[in-house]
Parts: C-alpha cells; sequence; structure tokens
C-alpha cells in the first residue's frame, strides 16, 4: 500500500491598519497557540505563511514567536512561505511592485528564519495565467491554489492530487490544489472524520499527494473555533491522530513534495479564485442570479457535476462594482507611477496595497472605514514624500479613474482636490495633508446578495454551540439591522447639485426617497477653463441641464467655480433659471466628509444657526436638519482636525449619518461610514434671473 501523503500550509494575516486589540486577540487566541500546540509534535510538519503586517506587528510585540518559528525551521518541521509582503492582490498591482514585495519577503525570511523561500502564498488565490511570468524575478518555485482552479481547466475530481506544472512565457512555476473537502472538514468536523476522509485517497498502488491549504485563523480567530481548536482540545486530538495514523499518513513539505515526487502533468488554468470570491464580485443582480441557479441545480442532483462550468466574475470587477475601491486603486496606480526611485515612499504604497480594504466577501473589508483609511493614509504619506503640490499646486487633467472621462487632479500644499467634472462635477477627493487624512473618505449604501438572505433569516436564532463555517453565518449582531438597508440611488460625493421640492424632508433624503427634479446629480459638466498659478488652481464647471416643474422640463444652467489655495476650497455657483416660476423650488448642495464615527465624543459637528443664538454642537450619528444656518465645523480631536464649511447666504441645513449594513464574521453589522450634508437655498432669484451662492471650505489643524 502506497503512503498518503499530507502537505498542510495555513496563511495568517492582519491588515494594515486593523486595531491593535485585534492583532493581540489573534496572537493570544490563536497563532500562539497553534505554535504551543504543533511544538509537541515534531512530526507534524507544515508550510507557513505570516503576512507582512502580522509579522511587523510580531516583531514589534512578540519577537520571541519569531524565534520559536526558527526553531521549528531548523529542525526541519516548518517551510515558510514568501508572498507579497504586504498581502496585495499580486495580479492588480504593477509588475514592478510585485516583485519588490515579494523581493521583501524573501529577505525577512532568510534574515529571520535562515531559510530560503521555495513557495509563495497567493493572496486570495487569485490567479492570472500570466504570473508565473510576472513573479519569475523573485525566483520561487510553488504554490497553492484550490482544487476548483483545476476543475475550471478541465480537470476530474480524481486529478486534484500531487502537484502540476504551469508557465507563461517559459516561465514554469509548480501548482498544489488545497482540496475543499478538507478546508470545509479542518477544523470543523470531528478529527477522526477527517482521517476518515483522508483515508479515502489512499492508492494500494503508489503514494499519493492531498494537499490542505487555508486561513490560519480557522484555528481561533473565526467565530466558536477558539473554544473549539483548543478548549475542547480538537487541534491536539487531530495532531495526536495524524500521530497514530503514521503507518500510512505521512506530513512532507511541499519543496520535498517537488524534489521527491514528479509532477501530476501540466495544466493551464484560466483566470479564477476561490468559488465564493468569483461570486461576490458579481454585480448585486447577477449574483442573485447565479445563486438561483445554483439551488436549482443542487435541487435536481446535478450540482457537483455542472459546478466546474459556473464561475461568477473577476476579483477586478470589485473596482466596478466598489468606485470607491477602484479610486483608492488608481490613485496608488498613480502614485507607484511616480515612486520608482524612491523606496521611502514605495514602501508607504506597498503598505497601501494591502488587498483587505479593496473589496468585500464575508469579511468587512471595504465597509471597514479604518482599512480604508489605512490606504489613504500610506497613499497620502507617500504623496508627501514625493513632495508632488509642495512648492506649488500641481493640476493634471487626465482619465484619472480610466472611465473614458478626464478627471481634474490638483495636489496642494495642504490640501489634495479630486474633481469629476463627468460625474455631476463632484469632488472625490479632498485629503488633509498634515494629518494624512481622506476627509472624504465615505462609503455609498449599496445592496449586497445576501441582504436577501438576511432577511429572511431575521427571525432565526442560530445556536451558538453549532461550530460553523463563516460561509454559514446569516445572524445579525444587533437589532433591526433591516431598517438600515437603505440604498442610494447615486455615487455619494461632495459639490453634489440637488433640485427638490420645499416638501421634501431630511427623513425621506436620509430614506433616499426624495423626488430628485434635477438631471445635475451625475451628468457631465463642460470645462470652460482650468487655469493654475504657483500658489492656487482654479477651474469653472458648467451644464445646462433641465428642471422637472409641474410635469414640464424648463432649463437650468448651473456654472460652479472652484478654487484651491493652501487650506481652503472656495467654490462659487450661479444658478440660472430663466423665466422658472421657482417659490416651491430649492437648490441643494451635498457634501459628504468622515470622521469614521457617528458617537465619539472627541469627534463631532458644531453648527451656527440665527434660531439657536449661536454655535452649538450635535453628533455626527444624528439625523437633523436646522434653519438659518450660517456655517458648520467638523471635529476631529483624535486626528487633529477640524473643516470649517460656510456660505455667505445662510441656509437650511440636513444631516444624517451615512451607515450601511454588511457582513463581518460573526455577522451583519451596521457601519457608520460618514456624514450627509445638504445645504438647501430657496430658488429667489434676482433682477438677472440669478442664484449666486459662495461657499468656502477651510481645514485646519484643530489645537
Amino acid at each position: 500500500m502506497g503512503y498518503l501523503n499530507l502537505v498542510f500550509a495555513i496563511h495568517s494575516h492582519q491588515p494594515i491598519g486593523n486595531f491593535d486589540h485585534v492583532f493581540r486577540k489573534a496572537f493570544d487566541e490563536c497563532y500562539r497557540l497553534f505554535i504551543d500546540a504543533v511544538e509537541e509534535f515534531p512530526n507534524f510538519r507544515f508550510a507557513y505563511h505570516l503576512s507582512g503586517p502580522l509579522l511587523e506587528w510580531i516583531e514589534r510585540e512578540e519577537p520571541r514567536y519569531l524565534d520559536r518559528l526558527r526553531k521549528l525551521v531548523k529542525r526541519g518541521q516548518l517551510e515558510m512561505l514568501s508572498g507579497g509582503f504586504y498581502e496585495p492582490i499580486l495580479a492588480s498591482i504593477p509588475t514592478a511592485d510585485a516583485i519588490g514585495q515579494l523581493d521583501m519577503m524573501n529577505r525577512f525570511i532568510k534574515e529571520k528564519f535562515d531559510q530560503d523561500a521555495k513557495g509563495f502564498w497567493l493572496t486570495e488565490r487569485i490567479w492570472t495565467p500570466e504570473l508565473p511570468m510576472k513573479i519569475a524575478p523573485a525566483g520561487l518555485k510553488y504554490t497553492f491554489v484550490d482544487d476548483t482552479h483545476f476543475l475550471y481547466a478541465g480537470l476530474e475530481t480524481n486529478q486534484l492530487f500531487g502537484y502540476r506544472f504551469t508557465e507563461s512565457e517559459g516561465y514554469k512555476l509548480a501548482i498544489f490544489p488545497g482540496l475543499k473537502e478538507l478546508r470545509y472538514s479542518i477544523p470543523f468536523k470531528e478529527g477522526e472524520e477527517v482521517i476518515k476522509l483522508l483515508k479515502n485517497w489512499i492508492d494500494p498502488e503508489r503514494d499519493v499527494i492531498v494537499s490542505y491549504a487555508d486561513d490560519g485563523e480557522k484555528f481561533g480567530v473565526w467565530p466558536g473555533t477558539y473554544k473549539w481548536v483548543y478548549k475542547k482540545k480538537w487541534l491536539r486530538e487531530f495532531l495526536q491522530l495524524l500521530e497514530e495514523n503514521s503507518s500510512w499518513l505521512r506530513m512532507i513539505l511541499p519543496s520535498e513534495a517537488l524534489e521527491k515526487y514528479p509532477a501530476e502533468g501540466r495544466i493551464y488554468m484560466p483566470t479564477a479564485s476561490y468559488e465564493e470570491m468569483l461570486k461576490w464580485a458579481l454585480p448585486v443582480p447577477s449574483g442573485k442570479k447565479m445563486v438561483q441557479v445554483i439551488q436549482r441545480l443542487e435541487e435536481t442532483g446535478l450540482y457537483e457535476e455542472s459546478q466546474r462550468f459556473i464561475r461568477g466574475g473577476l476579483w477586478d470587477n470589485f473596482l466596478v462594482k466598489y468606485p470607491e475601491s477602484n479610486c483608492m486603486h488608481k490613485k496608488m496606480i498613480f502614485l507607484s507611477s511616480k515612486a520608482r526611485e524612491n523606496n521611502e515612499a514605495l514602501k508607504a504604497i506597498w503598505r497601501a496595497q494591502c488587498n483587505c480594504g479593496y473589496w468585500h466577501g464575508l469579511f468587512g473589508g471595504i465597509y471597514l472605514p479604518h482599512l480604508r483609511h489605512a490606504i489613504y493614509q500610506n497613499l497620502i504619506e507617500a504623496q508627501r514624500i514625493l513632495r508632488l503640490g509642495s512648492d506649488q499646486v500641481a493640476a493634471e487633467v487626465f482619465d484619472f479613474d480610466r472611465d473614458g472621462n478626464d478627471e481634474i487632479i490638483w495636489h496642494g500644499n495642504s490640501l489634495n482636490v479630486y474633481l469629476a467634472p463627468a460625474q455631476g462635477g463632484r469632488v472625490f477627493e479632498i485629503d488633509f495633508i498634515p494629518s494624512l487624512y481622506n476627509l472624504t473618505n465615505v462609503l455609498t449604501r449599496r445592496e449586497e446578495i445576501y441582504h436577501e438572505e438576511f432577511r429572511k433569516s431575521a427571525k432565526k436564532k442560530d445556536s451558538d454551540e453549532e461550530v460553523k463555517s463563516i460561509h454559514q453565518i446569516h445572524k445579525a449582531k444587533e437589532g433591526n439591522l433591516e431598517n438600515w438597508l437603505i440604498y442610494d440611488q447615486y455615487c455619494r460625493g461632495s459639490f453634489l447639485d440637488h433640485f427638490l421640492s420645499a416638501d421634501e424632508s431630511v427623513q425621506l433624503f436620509w430614506k433616499s426617497e426624495c423626488r430628485e427634479l434635477g438631471d445635475f446629480l451625475e451628468s457631465p459638466y463642460e470645462i470652460l477653463e482650468h487655469a493654475t498659478e504657483r500658489n492656487y488652481a482654479e477651474v469653472t464647471l458648467k451644464r445646462t441641464g433641465a428642471v422637472l416643474m409641474e410635469n414640464e422640463k424648463r432649463e437650468v444652467i448651473v456654472e460652479k467655480k472652484f478654487r484651491l489655495k493652501d487650506n481652503r476650497l472656495e467654490v462659487k455657483y450661479l444658478v440660472r433659471a430663466p423665466g422658472l416660476d421657482a417659490r416651491n423650488l430649492r437648490f441643494g448642495v451635498e457634501q459628504n466628509y468622515t470622521l469614521h464615527t457617528g458617537s465619539d465624543p472627541q469627534r463631532f459637528l458644531m453648527l451656527e444657526a440665527n434660531d439657536k443664538g449661536g454655535f452649538f454642537k450635535e453628533m455626527p450619528g444624528k439625523i437633523f436638519s436646522y434653519p438659518g444656518v450660517s456655517r458648520w465645523e467638523m471635529i476631529n480631536e483624535w486626528d487633529n482636525w477640524r473643516l470649517i464649511c460656510s456660505s455667505d447666504k445662510n441656509f437650511e441645513l440636513w444631516h444624517f449619518p451615512l451607515e450601511t449594513v454588511s457582513h463581518s464574521e460573526e455577522g451583519l453589522e451596521k457601519v457608520h461610514q460618514g456624514s450627509c450634508f445638504l445645504m438647501q437655498w430657496p430658488m429667489e432669484m434676482n433682477e438677472s434671473d440669478v442664484l449666486e451662492i459662495n461657499i468656502v471650505i477651510e481645514v485646519e489643524r484643530y489645537a
């Protein structure tokens, strides 16, 4: 009887920007305890990947852990895996950055563990056919994908063993397929069941290699696993079972498998990731249809044999699904192209390439403001290092977001301002450089595929005793979340132009139920003039559009002139509506900014209104409206900045918190994304039928 060789690889990661207490809890309840256990079983041999952000935290907070890993390497029990140091999606970043990040991890492994890295962890198992050529200069020999990648390539289920070679332009790479049955069994099923599963793959005629490659967080971080894996001793019992079955079951390191056993053949895989990722990347309507198709196939018993022919989208589709992700990604690409010879700036850009804040599936991802903030923080730091806009306002007009339309990019010494004339003439980014803070880092409220499933299961109760895969958790972390399943009709930004009936209310605006009478929100504005001098930049945008009055479209012209100088952005509006009877019509300017919380006493709002007799305080977590406002402020004591917005004409101010409902490790949760402000004026024209409004935004250090 041949041996069954088990290649066991785990990947542990915490993203850039995650909270220190999250690192600490994961280390104490997962990473440390896993090594505590395997140290007692020297025959348990495995490959281990720790991401750069996690390694940096461990090196700073728990350096002895690295010494323990080095000892495991020395005694031949452990093989360290390389990877992009800050856990980027390798296929989505410039080739030079991909090689730089792999080399950075290779050097770290050599320095800390005295081992030459031979293989690497492929972030989110996102495979593209050109990867072997792209990463070839890093000198790595193998990686892991899911078995679904092999099935998508046309292999049968009895061909998911060992490893196979692929190549791109002659650059060769060995690929191990991690088996889904093992991923869904370890550590969720009893150890005896896992052993029984492994026995099914014994071949009496030859040795067989099977691979397990999955997240280390399953061993203590995922809901219920800390109690199951350690308190109830699942891991130690499993390791003991592996020892007891060593007569037919051997633990083998991936590099040893390459040296000892020949490849099973060649393979050319399509662009792919794991099955769930491909579904999450789809637009919601297509994602719902995919779920329905799968359900019908399961009901008819055809899904198992049809599964390999059913695939969703590509990871890159997240850049379409979430325009906010695309803005971060394109800013990263833009800065990377300018930082080739600046290692300090490159490191900040590489940190901003950490993948977690760019997408969303079952974890918070892009829905977590602190992850997006960390990306922007590093990108703004890279810009500061490169001194873009430090000596004079740097202005560029080009297709920044790659949508076929030009954007206007201003980098100043205190503020960055990015404008999209073709998208309602909106401002889509304002950065306060001294605090490395994107003030406009908000997220639009969108439907997600799992919202429908949540509505169905809202009244059901999950048992906390059952250890579940994250894919099975649909419960809410707080009550009445269905009341916050509100979806915006347009992408949030600033200096968005509304025409509303005077009968509308802030409650309807919050619920996204106001009837928009104008066609200005997302329609293109033309650039009339654009000028830059050493210390300022200005541009005038214009749209001739229409407002619906008494079921008839009437011509309205909106002209807005932006001027950036130092820490001040001035916006002058001219609204022309010749002959329009606008007594019941209001013009509104929407702005969206973020304090990243709605309830922290160190992050709050201040307003000045006639009816209140001066300044008064409000919290960003509240819905409110006030007439007769002349100015409002956002104050962030934590990050040391204050934004002041004023107008030469008093206005009615509406405010509501932007709050989304998204999936996390423990279920659905409400997340504060920012504040939406709508400044409104009645359409009272002067003799020339022009409404003139001047708005000033100033951002300064808060002391």
